[in-house]
């Protein structure tokens, strides 16, 4: 059987998946990123999703839209079978990070395109550099309520798998954070992904465990805050590109990025909670 997976980064590691669980069968990798980048008009983009098209089975991420020429009303007529996959994003481990723009172009920082919210609010807010590492303590955590965006992580990621027919349950009690990012997810979740999908598909993956790379891991891995998972101290430093980066230099590099963009529009989802906690109570956040 030809299936093709057609998502973005995270379908790189599905496909490499569904590769090892299901060597019988043959797996064509569609990268949407890749392909709206190199094709500049409609027609080129088509012959992409002809291709698709041709395979016994089109095996789409839940995040593409819901018209156009990869969704699965455009492709139903012309493809045997399609598929979907939940496309995963969940914040409950990292409600802090954050996505800004300047003059409403993303804007890059240490961590690429990840930001901290306490860490832009505090600059924006004129908060001194040397204090801002003191203020990611558990009081502010709490006081973020940081618990209750993991709360509605869990039950609007639970919702869209249940939704796809896939479960999600069995990554909630380990105890651990199964994503690097907010969009990111690790690769043990990744690959039970792609078995549930080969499922669906029907095709019986294999039992046995295999060993895939955890590519999206070369990336960034944000820290889990205290507090968020039960009786684990996480360590508050970052692993951006394979080198951990301590907090202090983190800040540092946070503000340069924004003083870089002094004088221009910054904003971001998510800040304002941090704007106001921090209005009212840096001085003493800083000093628990």
């Amino acid at each position: 059987m030809k299936i093709a997976i057609v998502g973005n980064c995270q379908a790189r590691t599905i496909h490499r998946a569904m590769v090892a669980l299901a060597p019988n069968h043959e797996f064509e990798l569609y990268h949407m990123n890749r392909i709206q980048r190199a094709c500049p008009v409609r027609d080129d983009i088509e012959s992409w999703a002809s291709e698709v098209a041709l395979s016994d089975v089109a095996c789409l991420i839940n995040y593409l839209p819901k018209s156009g020429l990869f969704s699965e009303a455009a492709l139903l007529p012309r493809c045997k079978h399609v598929v979907r996959f939940p496309y995963i994003a969940f914040t409950g481990f990292h409600p802090d990070c954050v996505y800004l723009t300047a003059n409403g172009t993303q804007l890059t920082g240490p961590a690429g395109p990840y930001h901290s919210a306490i860490v832009f609010a505090a600059w924006s807010l004129g908060i001194p550099e040397h204090y801002v590492p003191s203020l990611f303590n558990r009081f502010t955590f709490k006081s973020l309520n940081l618990q209750a965006f993991y709360d509605a992580a869990v039950a609007k990621q639970g919702s869209e798998w249940s939704a796809l027919g896939y479960n999600f349950s069995e990554f909630l009690s380990l105890n651990r954070s199964f994503m690097h990012t907010v969009n990111h997810p690790a690769v043990d979740i990744l690959i039970d992904t792609a078995r549930q999908a080969l499922r669906h598909i029907g095709i019986q993956p294999t039992e046995v465990d295999i060993d895939v790379e955890d590519e999206l891991s070369e990336a960034v891995i944000w820290p889990v805050y205290d507090g968020l998972l039960k009786d684990v101290n996480s360590s508050p430093n970052f692993m951006i590109e394979g080198k951990e980066v301590p907090l202090r230099d983190f800040v540092t590099n946070s503000y340069q990025a924004y003083e870089d963009h002094r004088g221009v529009t910054i904003d971001g989802h998510g800040v304002e909670a941090a704007k106001q906690f921090l209005t009212e109570h840096y001085v003493y956040a800083a000093k628990v």
